[in-house]
């Protein structure tokens, strides 16, 4: 009888370990999954080097005294768009950023799609990724 108690309970526990344990690991904490749906509105259908370079842009900002000091307040920040969903490659994206890769240099604060319009200057204009155009300066 007190074997049989103890096997239900190693069975009890492997059914909780199985079925708990891929839903934890597949959940993603709050501020990945926000960048990653940031990179979503912004930059979907972009080259995955564009992705890197856009959340570079979000990441550098929190460093930088003329904009919040956490990522969270950086993308709620006007012009800073979080939708509701986001893909694999954002995903993808957002993790390796949280990692520390930078794709663009630290004062590389400012991006904008090329077909946006407006009157920016080329004064502090870095380079162009797919249809971005990144600034240290506006």
């Amino acid at each position: 009888m007190r074997m049989r108690l103890v096997r239900l309970i190693i069975a009890a526990a492997l059914v909780c370990v199985i079925v708990i344990a891929p839903v934890a690991s597949s959940t993603e904490d709050n501020e990945t999954a926000q960048l990653a749906r940031t990179l979503h509105v912004l930059a979907s259908g972009e080259d995955y080097g564009t992705l890197l370079a856009v959340g570079s842009v979000m990441l550098n900002r929190v460093g930088n005294p003329a904009f919040a000091d956490t990522l969270e307040g950086v993308l709620e920040q006007t012009g800073a768009l979080t939708g509701d969903e986001y893909d694999v490659e954002s995903l993808r994206a957002a993790r390796e950023l949280l990692s520390g890769t930078r794709t663009l240099p630290e004062d590389v604060l400012y991006l904008k799609r090329e077909d946006s319009g407006g009157c920016w200057s080329s004064d502090g204009f870095f380079k162009q990724l797919g249809s971005f155009q990144f600034f240290t300066n506006i």
